[in-house]
Parts: C-alpha cells; structure tokens; sequence
C-alpha cells in the first residue's frame, strides 16, 4: 500500500466519522498506517513462508513413509539459522520435525514458479510426441497408436527413412 492509498483510505474514513475534522482526520490516519503496516507484515511472513520442500531433496534424505509425510504437510518454521530451517511437518497422522537448507525450502512464490515449469516441460513433452505420431501416421508406419513412449516413435520414423 503506498501514501496515497492510504491518504485515500483515511480521507473516506475521515468522512463517515462525527465530529472536528482534524480529529478525524487524526484517527482514520493512525488506523491506515497500522492497517498498512499490517499487511506489510503478513506479506513479508508470506514471503519467508515454507510451504514445500523441493522433491529431489526429500527423495534423496528420507524414506517413503516421511516422504509422503513431508509431501503432504504443513510447516511451521520452529527454528532458524542462518542456512537452516528447524521445519515443523503436521500432518494428519502427527509431526514430524526436520532441518532443512533454506535453498531446499519454497515459498508460495516459488512453489508455483516450479510447477508451472514442470507443467510447461510435460506439456512440451506431450505436444512433441503428438507431431511425432502424426508424422509416423503420415509415413504409412504400421503399428503406431496413441499412447506410445516419444522414444519409441522417434526409433519407428528412423528405422521407416533408413529403410
């Protein structure tokens, strides 16, 4: 929120208020600038919140069963330093509590980022394995469906033109 939001803010609740303008003007000021200052603190605590834990670290540290604890779980930071987060996972089927490097730890920001990534190379991958089957279909190759691995296709249309 900048100064004229909320000069603009107070000014409006200045109106319906009773009484010595400068008064008003006075408190609706004061209660902008703790509402502002409050939202920037919710927004700063958003930022520094964990809500994931990037996958290959969990695959890499812990077993199946913690896996899908930290997989599914929501995090409560009990502890920090200055590369670590001491994490607190609650989950439905109790807690577990886990130290995590700070550059393994996603905030909503970047949770979404990854995903959007990984939904943008899956899509990618799926676009370039249709063009594949359409070609295979074009060159008369026989026993390509839909469904078929990408590397499958591409070794079919190689083996069809060497031929």
């Amino acid at each position: 929120m900048n100064t004229t939001e909320i000069m603009s803010k107070a000014v409006a609740n200045a109106k319906v208020m009773e009484g010595d303008w400068i008064a008003k003007m006075s408190l609706a000021l004061k209660k902008a600038w703790k509402e502002a200052k409050y939202a920037a603190q919710l927004a700063a605590k958003a930022m520094n919140e964990v809500v994931s834990i990037k996958s290959w670290f969990i695959r890499k540290n812990f077993d199946q069963n913690e896996a899908y604890t930290l997989q599914t779980a929501e995090f409560e930071i009990i502890k920090e330093t200055e590369k670590a987060y001491r994490l607190k996972a609650m989950t439905d089927f109790g807690n577990l509590f886990v130290w995590a490097p700070k550059s393994v730890c996603l905030n909503q920001e970047q949770f979404n980022a990854e995903f959007d990534a990984v939904q943008t190379k899956m899509n990618k991958g799926l676009e370039r394995n249709l063009e594949l089957l359409k070609e295979a279909k074009e060159l008369g190759i026989k026993g390509v469906r839909k469904g078929m691995k990408t590397k499958t296709l591409e070794n079919k249309i190689a083996a069809h033109k060497a031929v």
